[in-house]
């Protein structure tokens, strides 16, 4: 009986053990600090381009892309909570849809404002400028390295046409100390 009894308890000991080590693992390390400068080395984007004409969707399409160059960064501050961002980033989309591909590159591409304010709450940081706000989650932080993710949808409307296009992404930006 004493030995049911002992593996009841180390049964009960490893299921709580485990719990608590698998919702560890999904946390963001807070012992790392998000301040200091960054460089931006690496940006990938993915998102979908929808277009719309009367109410019908007539096209769709995937878009994929990274990074070809950056002379991008930014400055995390603290008390009060500004940054800093300057530099841009150059990006190579691939369009795919309707049996077509098609390869462009977007130079001049910024992903943060140049002056603001920051915030940051559990593996999130909110970059506000000029009464806008956007949120990032943290994907991953070490003492030297951040990768943050932004999810966005934006939508253009073009009224001589009837045509509304909606694009939906998501955009992975690295940055290195």
């Amino acid at each position: 009986m004493k030995k049911v009894w002992l593996f009841c308890i180390a049964i009960l000991y490893l299921q709580f053990t485990s719990c608590s080590t698998a919702i560890n693992n999904n946390r963001i390390n807070d012992s790392f600090s998000v301040l200091g400068y960054w460089v931006l080395t690496e940006v990938n984007y993915t998102g979908i381009s929808e277009v719309t004409q009367e109410g019908e969707t007539a096209l769709e399409f995937n878009l994929a892309g990274s990074s070809i160059a950056s002379d991008a960064n930014v400055a995390l501050m603290q008390n009060p909570n500004q940054f800093v961002s300057n530099g841009s980033v150059s990006l190579e989309i691939t369009t795919t849809g309707n049996g077509h591909n098609s390869t462009a590159i977007f130079d001049n591409n910024i992903f943060f404002p140049t002056l603001g304010t920051w915030e940051r709450a559990d593996n999130q940081i909110f970059v506000s400028s000029d009464g806008t706000t956007k949120a990032y989650t943290i994907a991953s932080l070490t003492p030297n390295r951040i990768v943050l993710e932004h999810e966005g949808t934006e939508i253009l409307n073009d009224q001589s046409s009837n045509t509304n296009t909606r694009n939906s992404f998501t955009v992975t930006i690295v940055l290195a100390k």
